[in-house]
């Protein structure tokens, strides 16, 4: 089975900055199938013992103030049925439930879903390796970067390797950006694999679906 998910999006406050750019990369990702875990008495999963152990586990970043004051920075605008993300960049291979890699929250921002995302080639957490869902899928290396255009914020991802820093002067070089834009963020995302977990909103077409068609 495949499936994707709409982890490369740009977007911004007012108009779109450079949308085809990105349908390459979207199209990179591969979904992998997991292993079983014991089936939810509801479709959703919303009520199984790995969503009720994400809730106990993010319960301080229900509101988006608090993802901002532990780290957690915007990386798109609002994407219809899946949300707004957060990425906190010291949270690759996360070492417990409590410390997830993307935060997902609804246009009211009240968390929705959690995103945990391993390097390529290293270990999960047990928890998640058990998970029930063919959700897990295959990020390729890439560029998170903020910038600001005539006071309009942007949010963009583009492909990178991480050889190369994304510094201002390599993103305006490649045309990833124009010359009077201000670059407010930059960060290398490696290649990762990786899972979200509606866990804070149910999801009918699954705990770990590409899309929620709960949200707007």
């Amino acid at each position: 089975m495949q499936a994707s998910k709409p982890f490369v999006v740009v977007s911004s406050r007012g108009a779109a900055l450079s949308l085809a750019l990105f349908v390459a990369l979207l199209l990179l990702c591969s979904a992998v199938v997991a292993s079983a875990e014991p089936p939810s008495t509801s479709p959703d999963g919303y009520d199984s013992s790995l969503a009720r152990s994400v809730r106990h586990a993010t319960a301080r970043y229900r509101l988006v103030v608090w993802a901002r004051l532990d780290g957690y920075v915007q990386s798109t605008d609002y994407i219809p049925s899946f949300g707004t993300m957060y990425v906190n960049h010291e949270r690759f291979n996360p070492a417990s439930l409590e410390q997830p890699t993307v935060l997902i929250y609804d246009a009211a921002g009240r968390l929705t879903g959690c995103g945990y995302q391993f390097r390529t080639g290293d270990p999960v957490l047990a928890q998640l390796s058990r998970a029930a869902s063919t959700g897990w899928y295959d990020i390729p290396s890439h560029v998170h970067y903020n910038i600001a255009i005539d006071g309009k914020l942007y949010y963009a991802q583009q492909p990178w390797h991480a050889a190369d820093a994304p510094t201002r002067a390599a993103l305006v070089e490649r045309r990833l950006m124009p010359a009077n834009a201000t670059l407010r963020y930059a960060f290398f995302h490696p290649p990762t694999h990786a899972i979200v977990i509606w866990a804070w909103l149910p999801n009918p077409n699954g705990l770990s679906a590409a899309e929620n068609p709960s949200l707007p």
